[in-house]
């Protein structure tokens, strides 16, 4: 895969000149066209990727071009693709070597998104949420240029909505604009030059390295610097659909904000938990009438989607505990008296958005670390200062 970035003026150029031809073409070849300009963006940045879209799209439409959808058929097309998603993720986290000699394949540019919107189009074709559709409503869907590379994970019903009662309106074009800018703004200054440059020389000069406060000041920046850059990152996706006439959803809702880790999950990328939701909690609900077994299975896959190893099932474990504790303190909330001081209420409401983002940064910085032991050891720097 080559260099690319996408926080840069070469991706900036590429946003402006596709939504300036895409809107100067006639109505019929406009989703032609973005085809074409996705196409030719990943056959620059990364052809695997390219390639690998191509089979997934043309494996999705063989199981699912018919009127009715086997079930046999539309298994086997979700365990190829998943098997493919988990093959790069699997080679990727082992470092693997072919006789003796050392490599590193880099994961396809989009896979861990565009897989998981083959996979919705089949479950939803199968279960008969959706007609049967040509093979080119299929890969404008699938090739869809502004959220290929980082999401969100925007559905088929969604886009074919906006595709069918497509038209210019500059409220949105102009929503677009805007919401580009919030996003360089995320990334470029707050994540890059602030969280990035400017704080941890602020930290070095408050608390040096090895002491507690320097600890907590690296969860502090970790915490919001993965905030920054990928909600910065969907801000730029959701403004470049909303440039060309769709209404992406939304991926993150002020999770910072939550008072509760379930809440957080509902509001922190959301078109990914909505995904594990529909399609990972409901299964295993319905197979084992067990939510706690639920929640586990969902986090856990959550963890493997974002990496395939020990540390992400872990974090996956903790998010999903986390989950269970606070249903748990829900039953015994009710049976304590009602507080009804305003200032005791809003008290523990800024104190449980303080625990719980805490609970979120401590996840995110023991999964920074690469094992189990440097995971204790940041929890003992961090709670005990033992270097």
């Amino acid at each position: 895969m080559s260099a690319f970035s996408f926080v840069s003026w070469s991706w900036s150029v590429w946003m402006g000149l596709t939504t300036f031809l895409f809107w100067l073409a006639p109505s019929q070849y406009r989703p032609i066209l973005l085809f074409v300009a996705t196409v030719l963006f990943l056959a620059i940045t990364d052809l695997q990727s390219c390639a690998l879209l191509g089979i997934m799209t043309f494996v999705t439409y063989l199981a699912t071009y018919q009127k009715d959808v086997a079930g046999e058929r539309a298994f086997s097309a979700i365990v190829l693709i998943v098997c493919i998603l988990f093959f790069y993720k699997w080679m990727k986290t082992s470092s693997a070597s072919v006789s003796g000699i050392g490599f590193d394949i880099a994961v396809p540019l989009g896979i861990s998104y565009y897989s998981l919107r083959c996979i919705h189009f089949i479950l939803e074709r199968y279960k008969g949420k959706i007609e049967s559709q040509c093979i080119q409503n299929l890969a404008t869907y699938l090739f869809f240029l502004p959220t290929i590379w980082i999401g969100p994970i925007h559905r088929f019903e969604d886009y074919i909505k906006d595709l069918r009662r497509h038209r210019w309106d500059a409220e949105l074009f102009s929503r677009g604009l805007e919401r580009i800018l919030y996003g360089y703004v995320k990334v470029v200054i707050f994540g890059n030059l602030v969280l990035n440059t400017l704080y941890p020389q602020w930290v070095l000069n408050i608390a040096g390295t090895e002491t507690q406060l320097a600890q907590y000041l690296e969860l502090v920046r970790g915490g919001l610097e993965l905030y920054l850059i990928f909600s910065g990152f969907s801000d730029i996706a959701i403004g470049f659909g909303n440039l060309l006439g769709f209404k992406v959803m939304e991926n993150f809702k002020w999770p910072y904000f939550q008072k509760n880790i379930s809440s957080f999950w509902q509001n922190w990328h959301i078109s990914l938990t909505s995904w594990c939701r529909q399609y990972i909690y409901t299964t295993v609900i319905a197979k084992t009438r067990s939510p706690a077994l639920g929640v586990i299975a969902t986090l856990i896959i959550i963890g493997l989607w974002h990496e395939l190893s020990i540390r992400y099932i872990l974090w996956g474990v903790y998010h999903g505990f986390g989950i269970l504790v606070w249903q748990y303190s829900q039953g015994v909330r009710n049976m304590l008296p009602t507080i009804n001081s305003r200032t005791a209420r809003l008290f523990l409401d800024y104190f449980s958005i303080f625990l719980t983002v805490h609970f979120v940064w401590l996840g995110f910085l023991l999964v920074k670390q690469p094992n189990i032991e440097s995971m204790i050891s940041t929890i003992k720097a961090l709670f005990l200062g033992v270097f």
